[in-house]
């Protein structure tokens, strides 16, 4: 059974940037989700009204060192 989650991004600022739904298998699915989305940003997680985990700001996915 799948799992409705929530995800927000929040800018420098601390406003939300952007927001999505997704429904996936668990919270390691949703945390993974959340990285490819994240674009360094923080990101909230939230299944229903459960914070699944929050994704600290910091380089985007898949970004190589300098």
């Amino acid at each position: 059974m799948l799992i409705e989650y929530g995800f927000f991004r929040f800018n420098a600022a601390g406003l939300i940037d952007g927001a999505e739904r997704a429904k996936l298998a668990d919270d390691e699915a949703a945390a993974a989700h959340g990285r490819t989305i994240a674009r360094g940003d923080r990101v909230e997680i939230w299944a229903g009204q459960r914070r699944v985990t929050v994704l600290p700001p910091g380089r985007p996915s898949g970004a190589g060192a300098a």
